[in-house]
């Protein structure tokens, strides 16, 4: 996400980054199964940077501005689930998981 000015002779005058760990399991067994749904807050830098180009976007600015964003997913493997997944059965029933 970036805006130039015209003319500019720097690539942007201010750079936004912000961090995004969109889930983090933390791997196999270290984080306690208690709370595992929650653990999803460290993606609020990317979020935050991400609305603030936004924002940028829709005023008039005199500066040029860029933002970046290092989104991830930690997890035991490609293939693992985590609460809040949808999963469709071989019957085509929808399940959910769930942290119990």
């Amino acid at each position: 996400m970036e805006f130039s000015k015209k003319n500019s002779k720097k690539n942007v005058d201010i750079l936004f980054v912000g961090k995004g760990v969109c889930f983090d399991s933390g791997g196999i067994s270290i984080k306690p199964s208690g709370g595992m749904e929650d653990m999803k807050w460290d993606m609020a830098g990317a979020a935050v940077t991400v609305s603030i180009i936004k924002y940028l976007s829709e005023i008039k600015t005199n500066f040029s501005y860029a933002g970046i964003v290092g989104l991830v997913e930690n997890m035991p493997s490609g293939s693992a689930y985590k609460p809040g997944d949808i999963i469709k059965s071989y019957k085509g029933i929808n399940v959910e998981v769930l942290e119990y």
